[in-house]
């Protein structure tokens, strides 16, 4: 007989602050945060491409390996 494991699903929110350097005079920057470990079925909801700061905006935002990576554009993208 099989006996299966009880599973919990629950969603799980990673807020903080991403620095992405590199962003001026339209030259574009990345910036990676780590998901942790246990992580799995993560999808990405802020930033999202084509969201704005004082003076850059978010150009690519993905998912890569047990990382979010996020690139972001300097004030040039005008």
């Amino acid at each position: 007989m099989l006996a299966l494991a009880a599973a919990i699903i629950a969603p799980f929110t990673l807020t903080g602050t991403v620095t992405i350097s590199g962003t001026g005079c339209g030259n574009p920057g990345s910036a990676s945060v780590a998901l942790p470990a246990a992580a799995t079925g993560a999808v990405l909801r802020k930033p999202a491409v084509g969201d704005q700061g004082l003076r850059s905006k978010i150009t690519e935002a993905t998912l890569d390996g047990s990382a979010a990576r996020f690139t972001a554009i300097g004030a040039d993208w005008i």
